[in-house]
């Protein structure tokens, strides 16, 4: 049982090109300047990516950093945590950091679909979040929309013939700046990649370059090299989860 799941995880190793955008890369794992400054809240200096100095920063700048820092009481300070942000509205709250949001009370909280229900309904949009009656959930998948209105909202596609809707696929995307990342789900996205004035699909990171590695990974992978000309596209860190788990596995 051990060997085949081991077998199964190098096989997910190999061919699996649907990624897990939960898992982003952070400014120390970026070795390229263009990635660098690519990645919200990142900056560049003396050859190496690092945190940003939050104490430098204003207020605008400072909210964005996505859980990098945090603007609290006028000043710009070092996220911790969503939960330590006190706030009492959504918009109190993304003020202080755009990836956290409001729960109950006086704490704020780390975004989420679920916490746009009820009287913030407004705050429930597409693609990410799917609204029913007062209920805001995370999209799931394209065949649980029912109309074309609706499905044409999210990274789906309405088949007129078969009157239902449907996921979308790289070769639907006519647009060289749009064929980069499909999203699937709130934690999945599947990969494309611009061949030849056409969408594909990716299916060798091989076809990835330094300068498309993390746009067209939505951060997920990154250079892995300071040599924009020697490296390769590189998944941040779930591969080594992967692999420690398979290891795991293998000494049980």
């Amino acid at each position: 049982m051990n060997k085949f799941i081991i077998v199964s995880c190098l096989i997910a190793l190999t061919f699996g090109l649907t990624i897990d955008t939960t898992g982003s890369c952070t400014c120390n794992d970026l070795h390229i300047e263009s990635e660098c400054k690519g990645q919200l809240g990142c900056n560049w200096s003396a050859g190496a990516c690092q945190k940003p100095n939050c104490t430098a920063l204003g207020q605008d700048v400072c909210s964005k950093t996505n859980q990098l820092c945090a603007w609290v009481n006028n000043t710009c300070t070092t996220f911790s945590s969503c939960s330590s942000l006190t706030g009492n509205s959504i918009d109190n709250c993304t003020a202080q950091n755009m990836g956290c949001s409001w729960q109950s009370g006086d704490k704020c909280a780390t975004q989420s679909c679920s916490l746009y229900g009820n009287n913030n309904t407004q705050y429930c949009i597409a693609p990410f979040c799917v609204l029913s009656g007062s209920t805001c959930s995370s999209f799931s998948n394209c065949g649980s929309f029912n109309d074309s209105a609706t499905c044409i909202k999210y990274p789906c596609l309405y088949n007129t013939n078969a009157t239902k809707c449907e996921s979308l696929t790289c070769s639907n995307i006519t647009d060289q700046a749009a064929c980069n990342t499909i999203y699937l789900s709130e934690k999945q996205s599947s990969l494309c990649f611009w061949n030849n004035s056409t969408c594909v699909d990716l299916t060798d990171l091989k076809n990835l370059t330094s300068t498309s590695c993390l746009t067209n990974t939505n951060g997920a992978y990154h250079w892995s090299s300071s040599n924009a000309s020697d490296g390769s596209c590189t998944q941040c860190y779930g591969l080594l989860l992967q692999i420690v788990f398979a290891l795991i596995l293998l000494l049980a």
